[in-house]
């Protein structure tokens, strides 16, 4: 898993975790076959 932790201020923060994160050279293929497929088949 990869995890991102985002701090509003000294106190509070939001911790969010993905299974999967894509960069913006991400073909259309490997997102629909990490995502969607999975899904449809």
């Amino acid at each position: 898993l990869k995890r991102l932790k985002l701090r509003r201020n000294n106190w509070d923060s939001d911790t969010y975790q993905f299974d999967e994160v894509f960069t913006e050279f991400a073909s259309q293929k490997r997102v629909y076959e990490v995502v969607a497929k999975p899904v449809v088949e």
